[in-house]
Order: C-alpha cells, then structure tokens, then sequence
C-alpha cells in the first residue's frame, strides 16, 4: 500500500512540477521507509524517465543507500 502511495505521489509531483527537487524527496521517503527498496527502484527509475532524461539505475542506487548484498 505504502508502494502505491509513494509512487502515486511521485507521479503528481513530477506531473504538476517537474521539479527534480521534489522528486529527490519523495525518492529519499520511498526509499527510507519501505522494506521493498529493491523493488521500488527500478519502477522509479521507469517512471522518472518519462520525465528526466538522464537518471540512472546507479543514481537510484546512491540515493537507496547500501543493499543487503552490499552489507556482508
């Protein structure tokens, strides 16, 4: 549910702003509270570059911090 909140809320903040700032916060909120960043990722990653040319699957990695696989 938190999954859906935080992507829909991503989405009307890209569509009313298109202000990367925005979105960098609400990255930082999905990224931070949910237990699923794995999974979260790469579908922020598809709907930012609808919007933002240029962001990456390692820039989504730098804001998500170290992974479980990172961590050993």
């Amino acid at each position: 549910m938190e999954y859906l909140l935080l992507s829909h809320e991503l989405h009307m903040a890209l569509t009313r702003s298109r202000q990367s700032e925005q979105a960098t916060i609400i990255l930082e909120r999905a990224t931070s509270t949910s237990s699923s960043t794995q999974l979260i990722i790469p579908m922020l990653d598809k709907l930012l570059s609808t919007f933002y040319i240029g962001w990456t699957e390692q820039k989504w990695q730098e804001l998500a911090g170290p992974t479980h696989s990172d961590r050993s």
